[in-house]
């Protein structure tokens, strides 16, 4: 089966790449789940197989093909590479000074805060000591101050946003180098706040994320411009290997007792295991949770429910309506399936599919087409993993409403 399951992604990848014989988000999305489907041929004979409740079958894996080939039908179908933003909005520099002005004193915290626990040794204990963080059984190590911590938690909600503004703002003439700045360090926040608490995760999806967007916005680069970011992307890359090294020497080694050689066993399992957890669990399930997974953050809002927002409680919630394990990852189809079953996940992937079709790549774009098409490639792009609007839907809302503003302003 995992055979037949690398090679159909294979085949899907190679297809993006024929239609336009470069690489484009089609060909960087496919190639992701291509990735995971051939590692997966190593880890269904491995230690770190997770065993599931029911046996690996070719169905399942059909599935998630079939709904992933359907998400990626907007990228798939672009007829030409962007060449040109239009980011003509009046307020625009106003906004982009608000957010880089507000990013500023928890940036510099958090960037000083990690530094100290590198060079004190402190990083990989992080690592270790994450489950028990996450659990509430332990309090963090870094704390911000009052005032960082007030403009941190509205910050945030800027950083789907700010790197699409970032990557518009860098090639443009007259540029300001402070307001350009700011628009990175907020684009970091969530990154930097996640790696004081030993979670690797968000720096995975700030690097897909980073790159899709590279690869959205690099046809409008000038050549000057385009080997800056290329520079700047490959020392990011760098640090980034090195913490998430660290983070995962501590988590094993330290924190799991595991020997050094199993580390890179544990991280191919995060690689590859959603697609195997999918079809050895959650495929089967009868129950339904009815939005809890994904909607979580506006059921709770509304008051819809009445779980508590801590990790043990939901955990305990979704005990009740699945028998799957619940803290394993199953794809954002798989949490979708969950939620509303096999018809509900796949109304929910053709709708996002024709309604993203709209806003599709294009040789000219609007600023605010790309920013709320940057709402489904984080999704797609960290997908492979599980649903990330999960835990907040403040940027989606955000990105939203500087997509509507911007629209009313040209008029």
């Amino acid at each position: 089966m995992e055979y037949i399951n690398a090679t159909i992604y294979i085949l899907l990848m190679g297809y993006c790449w024929k239609r336009r014989r470069c690489i484009n988000l089609a060909v960087y999305y496919s190639f992701i789940w291509a990735f995971s489907a051939c590692l997966g041929i190593i880890y269904v004979s491995s230690d770190y197989y997770r065993d599931g409740l029911y046996s690996t079958s070719l169905i399942p894996f059909l599935v998630l093909f079939v709904f992933f080939t359907i998400s990626l039908l907007p990228f798939l179908y672009q007829r030409k590479e962007v060449n040109f933003v239009d980011g003509r909005i009046k307020w625009l520099n106003l906004l982009m000074t608000f957010i880089g002005s507000i990013s500023i004193l928890p940036f510099m915290e958090l960037l000083y805060n990690i530094i100290e626990l590198v060079i004190s040794g402190k990083i990989m204990l992080l690592g270790a000591m994450y489950e028990d963080i996450a659990n509430g059984e332990t309090k963090r190590i870094v704390e911000l101050s009052r005032l960082s911590g007030i403009l941190y938690t509205y910050a945030k909600y800027f950083r789907l946003l700010s790197l699409v503004l970032f990557f518009y703002y860098i090639n443009q003439r007259g540029r300001n180098i402070y307001i350009l700045v700011g628009l990175f360090m907020n684009s970091t926040l969530l990154l930097l706040s996640s790696l004081t608490i030993g979670n690797r995760t968000e720096l995975v999806w700030y690097s897909i994320y980073f790159m899709s967007l590279y690869i959205l916005f690099r046809k409008t680069f000038t050549k000057k411009i385009g080997l800056y970011v290329k520079r700047m992307t490959c020392y990011l890359g760098l640090f980034f290997l090195l913490i998430i090294s660290a983070l995962s020497i501590g988590r094993y080694i330290i924190g799991y007792g595991a020997k050094s050689s199993d580390v890179g066993g544990f991280l191919y399992q995060y690689t590859c295991e959603s697609m195997y957890n999918f079809n050895d669990n959650l495929y089967h399930e009868n129950g339904r949770l009815n939005g809890f997974w994904t909607f979580y953050p506006i059921q709770q809002t509304l008051g819809l429910t009445d779980v508590k927002d801590d990790r043990t409680s939901q955990r305990a919630y979704v005990s009740k309506f699945l028998s799957s394990p619940n803290y394993i990852f199953y794809t954002y189809i798989g949490e979708f399936w969950g939620d509303f079953g096999a018809l509900g996940a796949f109304l929910i992937v053709v709708l996002l599919s024709c309604f993203y079709w709209k806003f599709r790549p294009k040789e000219t774009m609007y600023l605010e087409n790309i920013v709320l098409l940057s709402i489904y490639m984080y999704m797609l792009g960290n997908g492979l993993f599980y649903y990330c609007y999960k835990v907040s839907y403040a940027p989606v809302f955000v990105a939203i409403i500087f997509y509507i503003t911007a629209k009313l302003s040209r008029k």
